[in-house]
């Protein structure tokens, strides 16, 4: 998925659809780390919506994906709130990423987005990982968090990054 798609998501999002969602995954890489790491699909999490269900909300982002490039839900990866559920207290590991009249856009803190990426720990997502300390530094990574967030073997694993 192209970055100006990605924004454009995000900007449908803050304008119209509304609501408070997290993103995660390649499209944040790429947004916000290295703009030539690609991705097929954008990963959100819907938080909540003042007016709307988390079903129509989320209707409403495939409908605008859909009308606006023919690409279905399959592109927008809802999947991963299973993922940001399973650690607790993520919520205060959010910070405003983009905002709007309508919605806001938050991205993770490093330590939730190393622990997400800790947990799967696929080739791809250490590079993330690699890739995302680089650019903020890991004194911003809350160790006793992640003692918390990751089994011991992904806690070494990680600390050997």
């Amino acid at each position: 998925m192209e970055k100006a798609k990605i924004h454009k998501i995000m900007n449908e999002i803050c304008q119209n659809i509304g609501g408070d969602w997290l993103l995660l995954g390649g499209a944040l890489v790429q947004i916000e780390y290295d703009g030539e790491r690609a991705t097929e699909d954008i990963d959100l999490v819907f938080i909540n919506h003042a007016d709307k269900s988390r079903e129509t909300a989320q209707n409403d982002l495939f409908k605008y994906t859909l009308g606006a490039w023919q690409m279905g839900p399959e592109f927008i990866n809802l999947s991963v709130e299973f993922f940001v559920n399973a650690l607790d207290d993520w919520q205060s590991e959010i910070q405003v990423f983009k905002s709007g009249p309508s919605g806001r856009i938050f991205k993770p803190s490093l330590t939730l987005f190393c622990a997400l990426k800790m947990n799967r720990a696929s080739e791809l997502d250490i590079n993330d990982i690699k890739t995302a300390i680089g650019h903020e530094g890991i004194e911003k990574c809350d160790m006793e968090k992640l003692k918390k967030w990751l089994s011991p073997s992904r806690l070494e694993m990680f600390k050997l990054l």
